[in-house]
């Protein structure tokens, strides 16, 4: 059965007992996994960026000074020590919401 590869629209004949499959080479197949990865982690990147604006302007409005104490952080220990702390900051609000 002729397909059309998805990576490079050549016409390849197709595995009979793979009906799944829709690129031409190995290579296409890495290129594609390639693309999907790289889209799974734009699409993360894109979450993490609006789940840090909500938080800031959660805290902006009800912890005083802490998204400047965060971003003071962040400038001057690093993107990591700014995620381990907005993890912690989140976590004690959502204990404190329970209480």
């Amino acid at each position: 059965m002729k397909k059309q590869c998805v990576i490079c629209d050549k016409e390849y004949e197709a595995m009979v007992n793979r009906g799944d499959n829709v690129t031409c080479s190995v290579a296409c197949r890495s290129k594609l996994h390639r693309e999907r990865r790289k889209a799974k982690a734009e699409r993360k990147a894109r979450l993490v960026s609006d789940d840090h604006k909500l938080m800031m302007r959660w805290l902006s409005k009800n912890v005083p000074n802490a998204a400047h104490n965060l971003s003071k952080l962040k400038a001057i220990h690093g993107k990591e020590a700014f995620e381990l702390a907005s993890e912690a900051m989140q976590a004690l609000g959502q204990y404190q919401s329970t209480k």
